[in-house]
C-alpha cells in the first residue's frame, strides 16, 4: 500500500475521531478538513473505490451525532429541504446503482441541511469567529496550493499552457470565494490578521483566480463583492475594491519580471475567449447552454410522462454522462446542477430545487431591515449574506451542489449569518420555539 493511500486512511480516522470528540462544535473544522481532502487526497484510490466518497461517510456521521445531541432543528426555516430529501430516498429505488446513488445523495442532501446545523448552533458573533478563523486558513491555504503547485509543477494544468492549480481545479476552487468575501468583514472586525496582511491576501487570491481563467468562480466574486458594495458602500469596503487596481499593478509588475508568465495567461485568455464571448451566435455553441436546452425540450414533451415528472435513475448514472450537448462533455457528467436535478429528479424535483433557493431569497427580503443601517458591523453582515446568495444562485450553472468542500461551507454561512440577523429583531422571532 502507497503511503499516500496510507496517509488518507489516518486523516479519515482523524477526522471520524474529531467528529465524536467534538461533536456538533466539530462543524468549525468540517470545511477546513473537506480543503484538505481536496488538497491532498482528491486523487486517491483505495482498490478500485475512490477515497474522496469517505466525505459521505463524515458527514452521515456528523448528521448523526447532530441528531444524538439535538443539535439540529428549526427545519421550518426551509421545509422545502426536507420534500426535496424525501423525494431523494424515494428515488433511490430508481438508481442503477444504489452505492453511488447514496453517496450522492448524502454529500447533497448533507450539504443542504447545513443550513438547519448554522442556524441551530451560531447565534452570536463570537460563534461566528470560530467559523470565520477557519475560512481565513482556507484561503492560506488556497494561496499556497498554487504556489506550490506552480513551482513544482503539480496537479491540473487544464489548458497545457504551464499554470497549475493542484487539486484546488474548477469546483474546488469555489471555496476560497467564501472567505475572500469575508475579508470586508474581517477588517473591520479587528478580530483576525491585520487589514495589510487580509488586503495582501485578497489580492494575491484574485490574481489567482485570474490567472486560472475559470469563468464561474470570477462572476461569483465579481457579483459577491458588486452585491456587497451596493448594500455596504462605505470607505472601509471601498479599500478592498481598490484591491482590483493593486492586482492591475501586480500584473504589471509580473510581466516585467517574468514575461512568460503573462504571455502564457494571454495564450489561456485567447483559448477561453470563445467562451468568454457573450454574443449570441457563442452562446448557442456553448456545451452548457445546448445541454440546458435540449434537456428541457425533452423534458417538457412528456413522451416519457415518468421521466419528465420525476427523472432517470439518480445521481449518477452512465446513461447520463454525454448524453445531451452532442457529446460535447465526453466522459464527464452534465455541465451544471441545474440539468442534473432536471435529468435525475424530474420537473417535479426541479421545482422543489428552485424553491429551496426561491426560500432562501425570501429570507434575505425579510431581513432587509434587521442590520442597524448605524451599525457598520451588522451592515456588512447583512451584505455578507445578500453576496453569498448571489454566489449560490451562480453556482447553478456550475456543479458546485455536488462539491461537498463548496456546498457545506456556503449553507452552513446562509444558516448562521440568518440566525445572528434575525436575532436582532424580535418581530421575527416568531420563527423560534420557546
Amino acid at each position: 500500500m502507497q503511503l499516500i493511500t496510507l496517509m488518507a486512511i489516518l486523516f479519515f480516522v482523524i477526522s471520524l475521531f474529531m467528529i465524536f470528540a467534538k461533536k456538533i462544535n466539530f462543524l468549525y473544522y468540517f470545511p477546513l478538513i473537506l480543503v484538505l481532502y481536496d488538497t491532498f487526497f482528491l486523487g486517491v484510490y483505495i482498490g478500485k473505490y475512490f477515497f474522496h466518497d469517505t466525505i459521505a461517510i463524515l458527514i452521515l456521521f456528523f448528521f448523526i451525532s447532530a441528531y444524538a445531541t439535538k443539535s439540529i432543528k428549526y427545519f421550518k426555516i426551509n421545509w422545502w429541504i426536507v420534500l426535496f430529501f424525501i423525494l431523494s430516498i424515494l428515488k433511490l429505488a430508481d438508481s442503477e446503482n444504489i452505492m453511488r446513488s447514496t453517496l450522492s445523495l448524502i454529500k447533497i442532501l448533507g450539504s443542504m441541511m447545513m443550513i438547519f446545523v448554522g442556524f441551530t448552533n451560531i447565534k452570536s458573533l463570537t460563534q461566528l469567529d470560530k467559523l470565520n478563523k477557519t475560512m481565513i486558513y482556507i484561503l492560506f491555504i488556497f494561496i499556497l496550493n498554487f504556489i506550490y503547485s506552480n513551482l513544482f509543477k503539480i496537479g491540473a494544468d487544464s489548458y497545457s499552457i504551464g499554470i497549475y492549480a493542484g487539486n484546488l481545479f474548477s469546483e474546488m476552487s469555489f471555496v476560497a470565494i467564501i472567505p475572500l468575501l469575508l475579508i470586508p468583514y474581517l477588517i473591520i472586525r479587528k478580530r483576525f490578521l491585520s487589514k495589510q496582511i487580509l488586503i495582501g491576501a485578497l489580492v494575491i487570491a484574485l490574481v489567482i483566480f485570474l490567472m486560472l481563467l475559470r469563468r464561474t468562480p470570477i462572476m461569483m466574486i465579481l457579483s459577491g463583492f458588486i452585491t456587497m458594495y451596493l448594500i455596504y458602500a462605505s470607505k472601509r469596503i471601498s479599500t478592498v475594491f481598490k484591491s482590483i487596481f493593486y492586482v492591475i499593478l501586480f500584473v504589471i509588475a509580473l510581466n516585467s519580471i517574468f514575461p512568460n508568465v503573462v504571455d502564457n495567461y494571454i495564450s489561456l485568455f485567447d483559448l477561453r475567449g470563445r467562451s468568454l464571448s457573450t454574443t449570441s451566435e457563442t452562446i448557442e455553441k456553448e456545451g452548457r447552454i445546448i445541454e440546458i436546452q435540449q434537456l428541457f425540450q425533452n423534458r417538457f414533451t412528456f413522451k416519457d410522462v415518468k421521466a419528465s415528472l420525476v427523472g432517470d435513475d439518480y445521481f449518477y448514472s452512465k446513461a447520463s454522462t454525454g448524453k445531451y450537448a452532442e457529446n460535447l462533455s465526453k466522459d464527464r457528467p452534465m455541465h451544471t446542477i441545474l440539468t442534473m436535478i432536471l435529468y435525475y429528479t424530474g420537473l417535479l424535483g426541479l421545482l422543489i430545487y428552485l424553491m429551496i433557493q426561491v426560500k432562501i431569497i425570501k429570507w434575505g427580503i425579510k431581513l432587509r431591515n434587521l442590520a442597524n443601517k448605524h451599525n457598520k458591523e451588522y451592515l456588512i453582515l447583512y451584505s455578507l449574506y445578500l453576496s453569498l446568495i448571489s454566489v449560490l444562485l451562480l453556482s447553478n450553472m456550475s456543479k458546485g451542489l455536488v462539491t461537498p468542500t463548496f456546498s457545506i461551507t456556503i449553507f452552513l454561512y446562509l444558516g448562521a449569518l440568518t440566525r445572528i440577523l434575525l436575532e436582532r429583531n424580535t418581530t421575527l422571532k416568531y420563527i423560534l420555539p420557546s
